[in-house]
This record gives C-alpha cells, sequence and structure tokens, in this order.
C-alpha cells in the first residue's frame, strides 16, 4: 500500500530527528573517544517498519585519500560505535516521544565518500 504525503513526511522528520540525536550523543561521546572526532554522519534510513534505523557515515579527513583508506578508517571507527550503540538507544528512548525506538545500526556511507572524492578532483582541475 502507498504511504500518503502526510506519512511520507513523518518518516522524513523521524530520520531527522534520529540522525540528529545520534549525532548529538556521538559529539558528547568524543569526549571519552577521540577516535570519534573524525566520525561524520550523513544521513539515516529506516526500514520499512520502522523497527530498524541504518545510520551512514564517513571518515572526515583529506578528500584526496584512497577510498579503501577511508573506508578502513571508518571500519576502525565502527568497532567502537558498535560498543556505545546500547548507550545509544537507551539515551534515544530517553529523548523520543514515542512508544519504540528503532534498533540502531551504523554503515559506510560509500555515496558520500564518492561525492567528495568527485568533488575533490573537480577542485583540483579548477585550481590548475
Amino acid at each position: 500500500m502507498a504511504r500518503s504525503r502526510s506519512q511520507e513526511i513523518r518518516r522524513e522528520q523521524k530520520k531527522s530527528f534520529y540522525l540528529s540525536e545520534v549525532s548529538g550523543f556521538i559529539a558528547r561521546l568524543t569526549q571519552d573517544e577521540e577516535l570519534f572526532v573524525s566520525l561524520c554522519l550523513t544521513r539515516a534510513e529506516l526500514s520499512p517498519d520502522g523497527h530498524r534505523c541504518t545510520i551512514y557515515g564517513i571518515a572526515m579527513g583529506d578528500p584526496s585519500t584512497d577510498l579503501k583508506v577511508r573506508a578502513a578508517l571508518f571500519n576502525t571507527i565502527l568497532g567502537k560505535l558498535i560498543l556505545y550503540t546500547p548507550s545509544l538507544r537507551a539515551a534515544l528512548a530517553k529523548s523520543v516521544s514515542s512508544r519504540y525506538v528503532p534498533e540502531l545500526r551504523f554503515a559506510y556511507d560509500a555515496q558520500r565518500a564518492k561525492q567528495e572524492r568527485i568533488d575533490s578532483l573537480l577542485a583540483q582541475i579548477e585550481r590548475e
């Protein structure tokens, strides 16, 4: 069944809320874990049933760095981030007025990393 416009708007609002809340929580965690300083969360996606929220991110750094190196750095950050996931979900539950809080998953945003790499190359060409 197709979603109505108001349902789509509510869904997008939830995704935006989850992304901003988790970003804020991680910003506070950077005091304890310096590794999170280079983490940039880019977008959130909800599963069709709303039970899982996948938050995509990249490791910040020099855009000219090889994508594989940045992905490896993100995987290192992800290893630590997974340890904090239950705490992040509990903190999210306190800030949400909903009965249910989705399961949080984190993933590398390859799309965004490629986009940054292309932007870097275009800027380099423009300078030359």
